[in-house]
C-alpha cells in the first residue's frame, strides 16, 4: 500500500484544556475519527486495520483516516474493491502523548509559543477558536516559533498558524501578511485555508511573486475559505488583497470561499486586486475567483472604489461572487454609485464573469484593453448588474468576440458600452431601468459584425430614452427579434449594413426606429404594426364611378394612426419598409354588371398592385391581397366600382381594409 505523501490536518471541536495523557487520549480514541475534516464513516469502534472492501462505496475518499489501537492510516486510493491504506504510524496520537508526558498544555497558540518543546516531539498540536492545527519542526522557517525552534503547518496552511485570532476584534493584518509571505517564500503551488472566524485587516495584505523556476507548471496560490462563517472584515482605506507586479510565467491564483465585509465608511479601497498574472498556460485560467462576496457591513454608509481587480492576466475567471456596494432603499445619492468599479479586467485576454451580481458602482464591468494586440474573447453570463453603467467594453483595433448572455441590467445610464469589437453576441437578456434623461441602454460605437438577439427592454417609461444606438462608423449589425416595452426610441441606427428582423413592440412607443442615413437599412417582420378600417353602415356607390371606401370604424391599431378615414398612412420613425394589403368587399343584392375592387399608392396604381373584377351575383364578395414595398408617409387606398347602371350599396358587413407590417 501506498503512504500519502501529506497528512491531513486534524480539525474539529477541541476541550478549553488538554494537559494530560489520559485528556489527549479520550480526545483522539473517542472523536478523533469523527473530527479529521474529510472522513465520511466513524470508525472509532473498528477491531482491524482497513481493508481494500473500504472503500469510496462506503464513503471514504482519499485522504480519509482509519485509527485502530493506537495506529493510524490513510487512504491513497479508494477505488471500488481495491482501497489502498498506507499506515503513517499513529504520528498524530505520538506527538499528542508526547506532550502530554512532558506536560505541555497545547491549549492555544499562545501557550505553544511559551512551550518548551521536547525535542522528541516532531509534530505537535495546538488549538485557537475550538479548533486543532498541526505544526511540525521545520528549519527552513521562522513560522511558529517556539524558544528558537521553527516550525511549520503540517498540511493546510492557515492565519490562526501564524498568531490569528479571527475574533472581530484584534487586527489579523500581521498574521495574514506573514502568512502570504512565507507561502510565496516556499514557491510552488501552496493552498492557503481560511477556516471559519471573523478576521480583522486594519493594513493591505500583499504579495510578490514566488521564487519557483520558472519552469514550473505549478507555481500560484490557492485561497480557500470554510464558506459560510469565514469573514475578512476589511478596516483600511486600500482593500484586503493584493497580488502586484507578478511578470514571470504560469504564475496562477485561485481565490474561493469566504467573504470580505466593508466597515471603513468610503473608505475601502481596491477589495482584492492581482494584476499582470500571465499564467493561461494551456487553457487554464490564470485568475480565478469564485464564491466571493464582497458587501459592506453598513448598507447605506459602506462602499468600495473597486471590488475585483485583475489587471493584465490571461483568461481570468469570476464565478458566483457578490460585490456589493450601498444599494436599495433609503441610500442616498451621496453614497450610490460611488463606487468606481465592481468588476474591473482591463488589459487582459478572454475574462469569463459567469453567475456574478454587481451592485451599487459606477460602472459594473470594465474590459479597458488599449494595448495592441488586445481584448480578444470575453463572456459575461448570468449576471445582474444594478449599477450606473452595466458593461463597459473597448478594444484598441476591433479584436473580436465578446458573448454577454441571459443577464439581467437595472442600470441608470447605460447597460452595455461596446466601442472597437467585432464579432460580439448580446442575447436573452433583460434591461430595466426607472432612471430618467436621455441616457442609451445599448450603445454600439465603431463595431462590426455585432448581433443583438432575442433582448427585452422593459421600463416604466421614458421618451428620451434609447434602447439600441449605433453610430456611423458601424457595420454590419444584427438586431434580431427583440421586445421593446416601454415609452421609448426603440431604434437609433446610423452605419453601414443595419439588419432589424422582427421587432416586438408589446406597446406603443415614442419612436420605434430612427434611420439617420443608414448606407443600407434592412427592416423585414415588424410585429405587430398593422392597422385595420371597417365602415359602421353600408356606402352608396354610383355607378361607372370609381370611388374611395370612407373607412370610419377602427377595428384595431398598432404604431399607425388611429383615426380612421379613407386612407392608411404608413407612420414616421417606426422602420416600416413592407406591407401587406387586404381588403374585402361586399355588394347589395344585385346580379346586374361587375363589381371590381383595387389598391392605390400615393394616388396612384403600383407594380405589383392587385386589381380584381368579377360578375355581380347577388350578394357578391371578393378579397384581394398584395405586398408592397413603402416608406415613412406613403399613403393607401381601397378604390371600389360596379357597373350596376344605378347605385349600389357597398358594405357595411363583412368588409375591411388591412395594412398590416410584414
Amino acid at each position: 500500500m501506498l503512504a500519502p505523501t501529506v497528512t491531513p490536518v486534524v480539525t474539529g471541536a477541541a476541550p478549553n484544556q488538554l494537559t494530560s495523557l489520559e485528556s489527549f487520549t479520550s480526545q483522539i480514541n473517542e472523536g478523533f475519527g469523527a473530527i479529521a475534516p474529510n472522513v465520511r464513516k466513524l470508525n472509532t469502534e473498528a477491531t482491524r486495520a482497513p481493508l481494500p472492501t473500504d472503500d469510496a462505496s462506503q464513503g471514504y475518499e482519499v485522504g480519509s483516516r482509519w485509527l485502530w489501537q493506537g495506529q493510524e492510516w490513510v487512504a491513497s486510493n479508494t477505488s471500488r474493491g481495491s482501497a489502498e491504506w498506507g499506515m503513517v504510524g499513529g504520528e498524530a496520537l505520538e506527538a499528542a502523548q508526547n506532550a502530554a508526558q512532558a506536560g505541555i498544555p497545547y491549549t492555544t497558540r499562545d501557550n505553544f509559543l511559551a512551550a518548551n518543546v521536547p525535542l522528541v516531539v516532531t509534530r505537535s498540536l495546538f488549538f485557537v477558536n475550538g479548533y486543532t492545527y498541526a505544526v511540525v519542526r521545520d528549519a527552513s522557517g521562522p513560522i511558529v516559533q517556539a524558544n528558537g525552534q521553527t516550525w511549520r503547518p503540517d498540511g493546510e496552511v492557515t492565519p490562526y498558524h501564524f498568531g490569528a485570532k479571527g475574533d472581530n476584534e484584534a487586527n489579523d493584518s500581521p498574521a495574514f501578511q506573514a502568512m502570504f509571505d512565507w507561502v510565496m517564500r516556499e514557491g510552488g503551488w501552496e493552498e492557503i485555508y481560511l477556516p471559519k472566524g471573523q478576521f480583522v485587516i486594519e493594513t493591505r495584505i500583499t504579495s510578490a511573486a514566488n521564487p519557483a523556476p520558472a519552469t514550473s507548471l505549478t507555481r500560484g496560490l490557492r485561497v480557500r475559505g470554510a464558506g459560510a462563517g469565514c469573514v475578512i472584515v476589511n478596516k483600511n482605506a486600500e482593500g484586503f488583497f493584493a497580488w502586484l507586479n507578478l511578470s514571470a510565467r504560469n504564475i496562477r491564483a485561485h481565490m474561493t470561499g469566504f467573504s470580505v465585509e466593508m466597515a471603513n465608511g468610503g473608505n475601502n479601497g481596491t477589495i482584492i486586486e492581482l494584476s499582470q498574472v500571465p499564467g493561461g498556460i494551456a487553457r487554464v485560467p490564470a485568475v480565478m475567483i469564485e464564491y466571493v462576496h464582497i458587501f459592506p457591513r453598513d448598507r447605506l454608509v459602506d462602499y468600495y472604489t473597486q471590488g475585483i481587480k485583475i489587471i493584465g492576466c490571461f483568461w481570468p475567471r469570476v464565478y458566483q461572487c457578490t460585490v456589493a456596494n450601498p444599494f436599495g432603499p433609503n441610500v442616498t445619492t451621496a453614497t450610490q454609485h460611488q463606487g468606481e468599479v465592481g468588476i474591473n479586467v482591463d488589459e487582459c485576454y478572454g475574462p469569463q464573469v459567469v453567475s456574478t451580481k454587481v451592485w451599487g458602482a459606477a460602472r459594473g464591468f470594465s474590459y479597458d484593453v488599449q494595448s495592441n494586440p488586445g481584448g480578444e474573447g470575453g463572456l459575461i453570463d448570468d449576471c445582474v448588474f444594478d449599477s450606473k453603467v452595466g458593461a463597459y467594453i473597448r478594444a484598441a483595433g476591433k479584436e473580436p468576440g465578446f458573448d454577454i448572455i441571459a443577464t439581467h441590467f437595472n442600470c441608470a445610464e447605460k447597460s452595455i458600452h461596446l466601442i472597437n469589437k467585432k464579432l460580439c453576441n448580446i442575447r436573452d437578456c433583460l434591461v430595466y431601468s426607472e432612471e430618467l434623461g436621455p441616457f442609451v441602454d445599448i450603445d454600439i460605437e465603431n463595431s462590426e459584425d455585432i448581433t443583438v438577439r432575442n433582448m427585452r427592454f422593459h421600463f416604466t417609461g421614458n421618451p428620451n430614452r434609447t434602447h439600441i444606438r449605433t453610430d456611423i462608423n458601424c457595420h454590419r449589425i444584427f438586431i434580431e427579434q427583440c421586445k421593446h416595452r416601454a415609452n421609448a426610441v426603440a431604434m437609433d441606427l446610423h452605419g453601414q449594413q443595419i439588419f432589424v428582423t422582427e421587432p416586438h413592440f408589446e406597446t406603443m412607443v415614442t419612436t420605434q426606429i430612427i434611420d439617420r442615413g443608414v448606407a443600407g437599412l434592412f427592416v423585414k417582420n415588424i410585429r405587430p404594426y398593422f392597422a385595420q378600417r371597417s365602415l359602421s353602415a353600408p356606402q352608396s356607390i354610383p355607378d361607372i364611378t370609381e370611388t374611395a371606401v370612407a373607412w370610419d370604424v377602427n377595428d384595431g391599431n398598432f404604431g399607425f394612426g388611429a383615426a380612421p378615414s379613407s386612407t392608411i398612412t404608413i407612420p414616421a420613425n417606426m422602420g416600416i419598409r413592407r406591407v401587406r394589403l387586404t381588403v374585402q368587399t361586399r355588394w347589395g343584392n344585385n346580379s346586374t354588371g361587375q363589381r371590381a375592387v383595387r389598391f392605390t399608392k400615393n394616388g396612384a396604381a403600383f407594380a405589383g398592385g392587385v386589381r380584381s373584377s368579377k360578375q355581380a351575383n347577388g350578394l357578391t364578395y371578393d378579397t384581394i391581397t398584395c405586398d408592397v414595398d413603402c416608406t415613412d408617409g406613403d399613403v393607401f387606398r381601397a378604390l371600389v366600382s360596379q357597373t350596376s347602371g344605378v347605385a349600389q350599396n357597398f358594405g357595411a358587413l363583412d368588409v375591411f381594409f388591412r395594412v398590416e407590417a410584414t
